[in-house]
């Protein structure tokens, strides 16, 4: 959640960490503290152990906050270069948000336009699969499906922001969920009274 450290609060201690231009900020509850600002070449890296490969059903959720409308990359799970199990959430490329997990490009979602969600405010955005069906939503919207069976991440580092296309806004609560959220709970990640 990023509350003050880039701790891991699920009971695995698998505890992110911080590389440099990397700083804390305000959440979009206005919490001071409560966020990770990343300018820059900047990562926050979480160690693969125990999370990948995702060879099952499981969840990923990220707030995220951004005025550039560059492709920039705010979540990356490479797999050693073999680019048959990557994962790459690209925003602003190629006339969308194009969330894709070979590096061939050829197995992806590709939703919404450039700069639809890069505006200044907080978005949230949700990649999950349900035993073969893999969903991304947007803001708790549906934005897209693809059916796809195979390991993603092969004992792989998942880093937020990284390398080309670093991520330049505001990160926060990163939740990992070894299911698939239901669209219930997507609402209610989604309800910004909570």
């Amino acid at each position: 959640p990023f509350n003050g450290n880039s701790n891991d609060e699920s009971g695995f201690a698998n505890h992110a960490v911080a590389g440099t231009n990397v700083t804390l900020t305000n959440d979009r509850y206005n919490i001071p503290n409560s966020a990770y600002n990343f300018a820059g070449l900047s990562q926050l890296l979480i160690p693969a152990a125990p999370y990948t490969p995702f060879d099952s059903s499981f969840t990923l959720s990220l707030w995220f906050r951004s005025t550039n409308n560059t492709r920039q990359q705010p979540i990356n799970i490479n797999d050693g270069n073999l680019y048959t199990s990557n994962l790459n959430f690209a925003f602003n490329n190629s006339g969308g948000n194009f969330v894709f997990w070979n590096s061939q490009g050829s197995n992806n979602i590709v939703s919404g336009n450039v700069g639809e969600f890069t505006d200044g405010f907080w978005h949230n955005v949700i990649f999950l699969r349900e035993d073969s069906i893999v969903k991304t939503y947007f803001d708790g919207v549906l934005g897209g499906t693809k059916t796809y069976k195979l390991p993603i991440g092969n004992n792989s580092a998942i880093s937020l922001s990284n390398g080309s296309y670093s991520w330049k806004g505001d990160l926060d609560d990163f939740a990992i969920y070894n299911r698939a959220l239901t669209t219930t709970e997507i609402d209610s990640l989604n309800d910004l009274t909570n």
